[in-house]
């Protein structure tokens, strides 16, 4: 059983330059050619053509039928690298694991369809191993932009609050500019793919939420989610945390819209009235900067299956909010937490990790935003299990078990261990 892990990383601001030191030290560390590779970048290479020139450059260093898959990320952490500018991939080979891929378009306009477009050959392929996992890219939320007013965070037009909602429905099914709609991708497949775990996340841009791309083989797309099906002998072992903690506040959610994004009230109360007295704020911290305090005050929502889900409030309208990703369930908690907790919220996962062959993680960045440079202390804390781990910073993450939800988190932070030691995720 052979399973071979490569990663390479740079902050090289030439993208053809930065893809060949990448790939370089990748394969390196390869005896064959890779099985796959996995590559993601921040935006700071859009302009020019610098994506294509990337993706261009890894294929003249690998045969072309090598599937690719990754996308755009606010930044990433590896065992030489903790960056917010630069490159980063993984080249994987391994005897043992076989593989199918596909894609899916318009994943904002038709996101049960684009599921289903995307795992189609991945639903048909007969897979030759037992454990299987599907690792997904989903193209991420963008804020809706209205000339002469920009970004819509905070609503005090009383009339714009009222369009509000068929502004942004309008905005994400015509020009796709808008809500992700990430959680519909992942109950389609679920339902079509019932017994994959599930691993990934929602592409992002330097968390300013404008743009995103995807990466397909040596394609730049937009809109888009991919998945790489893959079957293997090796364990998969995953799980996640967030380190937040009830206030103490909790009730039930009476009235919902726009695909479950949009809060209307909490116990019969204005969601936003509710959510600025439980925190103890009034409106005037209500400013283009609130995405960024709703970190240390999320809302916790429990999902049918039980899961708790935070949600940063990114969109207040005047009296309702707007979430960043579908909020299924109706009980509710308001959260609180620290730079501490979230740090400390890595512990537990990696207890349950035992010298793992390859180590993927992805993480919101809204807590690569809010640990600064500790994010140093949670690539010392991976470092316990292994150097090779690739940890991504995006603005949702994916995560499910099989026969089990798939669940568009947020403010979390995931872990996925390809291992011989570690129990089957089946068994866990």
């Amino acid at each position: 059983m052979v399973f071979e892990v490569g990663i390479g990383t740079s902050q090289n601001w030439n993208p053809e330059e930065a893809a060949k030191e990448v790939i370089t030290q990748a394969l390196s560390k390869l005896s064959k050619p890779p099985t796959f590779v996995l590559l993601f970048s921040t935006i700071h290479h859009e302009k020019n053509r610098g994506f294509q020139k990337i993706l261009d450059t890894i294929y003249q260093n690998i045969p072309k039928e090598t599937p690719l898959v990754g996308g755009t990320v606010t930044g990433f952490l590896t065992a030489n690298a903790a960056c917010t500018q630069g490159i980063a991939a993984a080249a994987i080979y391994s005897d043992e694991l076989d593989f199918e891929i596909g894609f899916g378009i318009n994943t904002k306009r038709n996101p049960k369809n684009a599921a289903r477009n995307c795992i189609k050959k991945i639903k048909n392929f007969k897979f030759k191993f037992q454990n299987k996992l599907l690792l997904l890219i989903t193209s991420g939320p963008s804020y809706p932009i209205m000339p002469g007013i920009g970004k819509i965070k905070v609503v005090k037009n009383p009339f714009l609050r009222l369009l509000l909602p068929s502004i942004i429905k309008l905005s994400t099914l015509v020009i796709q500019k808008g809500l992700g709609r990430e959680q519909e991708i992942a109950e389609e497949i679920r339902k079509q793919l019932p017994d994959f775990s599930v691993f990934g996340g929602s592409t992002n841009d330097d968390n300013n939420y404008t743009r995103n791309y995807q990466f397909f083989f040596d394609k730049v797309l937009q809109n888009t989610v991919i998945a790489l099906g893959l079957s293997t002998n090796f364990n998969v072992f995953m799980d996640g945390g967030h380190g937040l903690q009830s206030t103490g506040i909790n009730g039930t959610i009476q009235k919902k819209a726009l695909w479950d994004y949009l809060i209307k009230d909490f116990d019969g109360v204005d969601a936003q009235k509710k959510y600025l007295e439980a925190n103890g704020w009034d409106e005037k911290v209500l400013d283009e900067f609130i995405h960024r305090k709703t970190i240390y005050y999320p809302i916790g929502i429990y999902f049918p299956d039980g899961t708790l889900h935070p949600y940063p409030v990114p969109i207040f309208t005047g009296k309702e909010i707007i979430l960043g990703h579908t909020a299924r369930g109706n009980k509710f908690e308001f959260l609180t937490t620290s730079g501490e907790k979230l740090l400390n919220s890595l512990d537990p996962l990696i207890l349950n990790i035992q010298e793992p062959a390859f180590l993927f993680g992805v993480s919101c960045a809204v807590r690569l935003e809010t640990l600064g440079r500790n994010i140093f202390k949670t690539r010392d804390k991976l470092l316990q299990k292994t150097n090779d781990f690739l940890l991504i910073y995006t603005v949702g993450e994916t995560r499910g078990k099989p026969n089990a939800y798939i669940h568009q988190l947020q403010e979390t932070i995931n872990l996925l261990s390809i291992s011989r030691k570690n129990p089957a995720i089946t068994d866990k």
